[in-house]
């Protein structure tokens, strides 16, 4: 039987920092990187922040955690 390792990674920044990173937006070079979608989402930042955690929980299994 062959071994899988899976790695979790998770880059959170702070709502301050997604919001200066959204204002560039106005630059010429990151005028198109953010959407409505991602101002939308914005929006719900205690809901995601809730799932993500809920995420990390359901799959740190103690086998997970021992190898």
């Amino acid at each position: 039987m062959h071994e899988t390792i899976i790695n979790k990674f998770l880059l959170h920044i702070s709502p301050e920092e997604q919001l200066r990173r959204f204002n560039l937006e106005k630059s010429a070079w990151k005028q198109y990187k953010i959407t409505a979608e991602d101002w939308r989402n914005r929006e719900r930042w205690i809901d995601y922040e809730h799932t993500i955690s809920d995420m990390v929980m359901r799959t740190s299994t103690e086998q997970s955690l021992s190898q």
